[in-house]
């Protein structure tokens, strides 16, 4: 809703303005947006989507309602009505990056991949430091097998972020499957950065190692592996190959 006084547009259920501090006065359509934000933070999302509603019903130009109320249904997991309403947003207002994002995830989790990169593409298109757009893109490229985009979309995202750590691994991920093993260390090296207790990182620094012949350095992340997970099946199987392999090794 907006203040009365200044015009700024609030996005949380608060009583005074943060821009001005003038008191909000609670009437028609505005008053049940408010007491729609309200439901959403105490999660009684049908309460939500009653408020939302009514405000709709009265002021059906209002893009942002569109959007609450996509939001909500995304949530409830009724993705059919939470698409519908998130379009009407983008339609309405057709720079609203954030829109076209949630529009996206919306599509993934329906199973629809292209068009779910159709907008996480068009976020980027609005807005090209959109981080969770780049992100999602890699995901979703992923999944359609186009590897080589993926892998273009998590660089361009750690470009812009290098410490947005999970992108880091799925990169590894992605490297790892192309059998690129001077990648695949890279990247699975800036993970235990960050979270050094990753035995799956450590795997798939071991088996990269491997890979470049540095059985030292296999050797010491698949113990490691093993030491953060002593259940790891594939870790104790590719020590056990360089035991083999070298005598001098012991496990």
């Amino acid at each position: 809703m907006k203040c009365q006084n200044c015009g700024y547009e609030i996005q949380a259920p608060v009583r005074f303005c943060p821009e001005c501090g003038e008191k909000l006065k609670e009437h028609g359509v505005d008053l049940h947006i408010y007491h729609a934000f309200l439901a959403e933070h105490k999660g009684d999302l049908e309460d939500a989507i009653r408020h939302y509603e009514f405000a709709l019903k009265h002021e059906p130009e209002r893009y942002e309602i569109h959007k609450h109320l996509g939001n909500v249904y995304y949530r409830l997991g009724n993705l059919t009505k939470a698409i519908a309403e998130l379009k009407i947003c983008t339609e309405k207002m057709p720079e609203f990056a954030t829109a076209h994002f949630e529009l996206g995830l919306a599509y993934y989790r329906a199973g629809s991949i292209p068009k779910a990169i159709e907008y996480f593409e068009r976020t980027i298109q609005i807005n090209p430091e959109f981080e969770m757009a780049l992100y999602w893109i890699g995901i979703a490229k992923y999944h359609k097998g186009k590897l080589s985009e993926a892998i273009q979309a998590y660089r361009k995202l750690l470009e812009h972020n290098p410490e947005f750590n999970i992108a880091w691994y799925h990169l590894g991920v992605i490297y790892a499957r192309l059998g690129k093993a001077e990648e695949t260390v890279e990247a699975f090296s800036r993970v235990i950065e960050f979270e050094p207790y990753s035995a799956v990182a450590h795997y798939h620094l071991g088996n990269a190692y491997h890979a470049l012949n540095q059985m030292k350095k296999a050797e010491e992340h698949f113990r490691k592996a093993i030491e953060l997970d002593p259940e790891h099946h594939w870790a104790k199987k590719h020590l056990e190959a360089i035991q083999k392999t070298d005598p001098d090794y012991e496990i």
